[in-house]
């Protein structure tokens, strides 16, 4: 890990890329939790606001669920999930997007199954978005992940007492790969962490 934080700069970002992109939320877990870290030892960290895109959604979730009552890390403040993966890019054909931000969804893979089973150990107080692209309606996906995977977790965060809102990023560059630099979602995470 390399850089510094200016000490005048209110809002220090830190990105945390791959290499190779991957699919594997445990790697972003683990640079999460290698950042939290060394911001705890090294910066007087008040808090942190924490963006996940795609798999980088999943690795924040474990990581609050493994890591969220630590008190040697800053606290997470606020997370934006941009394109979340939680259920393993898994399409709902027999349920209506409605019916999984009410009760989840029907076919779980493993990765589901753990927020499932682990869902209350994420502190009540984090505020969370999750953002998803209204590339194609018909469909109901990104293009890569369906939205019933990228708010598959919302009912969870309600169950649990957090402030969770939903949103579908409608409009042009609203592809997977274009989420990152929409400028509908870029004006969402600013409203959100620095209102």
């Amino acid at each position: 890990m390399t850089g510094t934080i200016d000490k005048r700069n209110a809002y220090p970002t830190i990105e945390v890329g791959m290499v190779k992109g991957t699919n594997n939320s445990d790697k972003y877990e683990a640079s999460l939790m290698a950042i939290m870290s060394y911001l705890g030892k090294h910066y007087n960290v008040a808090y942190a606001n924490v963006l996940g895109y795609s798999a980088g959604g999943g690795g924040v979730y474990n990581y609050l669920i493994d890591h969220g009552y630590d008190r040697s890390l800053p606290p997470i403040k606020k997370f934006v999930s941009l394109d979340g993966q939680y259920n393993a890019c898994t399409a709902q054909p027999d349920q209506t997007l409605a019916q999984v931000l009410a009760d989840g969804p029907k076919i779980k893979t493993k990765y589901y199954d753990f927020w499932l089973k682990n869902y209350e150990r994420v502190d009540k107080n984090i505020q969370v978005v999750l953002l998803e692209g209204a590339y194609d309606t018909k469909k109901e996906t990104d293009g890569t992940v369906p939205w019933a995977d990228g708010f598959s977790i919302y009912p969870l965060l309600i169950k649990n007492g957090n402030s969770a809102t939903h949103y579908l990023i409608e409009g042009t560059n609203t592809e997977h790969t274009e989420m990152p630099s929409n400028q509908k979602a870029i004006g969402y995470v600013k409203t959100f962490f620095y209102e």
